[in-house]
């Protein structure tokens, strides 16, 4: 069954929710290729969350490069987003909105307006470690590892900035935690991760 017959396959009542919602894939490595837009499409995606150190293992700024080539091929159908204005008018103009994101910050730094560099160039999620400890925190087999001083700076940073910081998943329990606790007041997103349990909503 192909993904657009699983959407049209859906009770009515989702199938309208779904075409009156603007759906964010939430964490995604693949390359935004055309042929990749349309199987977006098919779904009715509206925005991309692309992780951008997948575009190119050298790191650096090769990875921006890449996509900023392809963003300017003539039948790209993605725009990058820089903001949530910027995602709702992609939307509107039959686009789908690209947001750069990382899984680790491990190349960033706080000092020298580095992280502001990054956030120029489009950078709008970040996590903070993969999987092992970096100098900002601990990963997730690593998970009794705090919030290094550079982390914490690296969660003031961001959070003036407006850069989104994504825990959980990759990130260890302890530093997601402490991260939440520091977001002072500004949204923290877990992308993808497994749930160690869940609590049932009482209307009462």
């Amino acid at each position: 069954m192909s993904r657009a017959a699983d959407v049209m396959n859906m009770p009515d009542k989702w199938r309208e929710i779904h075409a009156n919602t603007l759906i964010v894939d939430g964490l995604d490595c693949s390359v935004p290729t055309p042929h990749y837009a349309e199987m977006l499409d098919e779904v009715g995606v509206n925005c991309m969350h692309l992780t951008i150190e997948d575009m190119d293992g050298r790191g650096g700024l090769y990875p921006f490069e890449r996509i900023f080539r392809l963003l300017d091929e003539p039948d790209c159908r993605f725009r990058l987003a820089r903001s949530a204005v910027e995602i709702e008018r992609a939307a509107t103009d039959g686009k789908i909105a690209l947001v750069f994101g990382r899984q680790a910050s491990d190349p960033l730094n706080v000092a020298h307006d580095n992280l502001r560099c990054y956030y120029e160039l489009g950078l709008r999620v970040s996590g903070i470690a993969y999987n092992l400890s970096n100098r900002f925190g601990g990963g997730c087999l690593t998970p009794n590892v705090p919030l290094s001083e550079d982390g914490i700076a690296l969660v003031k940073e961001a959070n003036r900035l407006g850069i989104l910081l994504d825990v959980g998943g990759h990130t260890g329990e302890r530093t997601s935690l402490e991260v939440i606790e520091r977001a002072d007041g500004r949204p923290v997103v877990c992308t993808h991760c497994g749930a160690a349990g869940r609590r049932v909503w009482d209307p009462k």
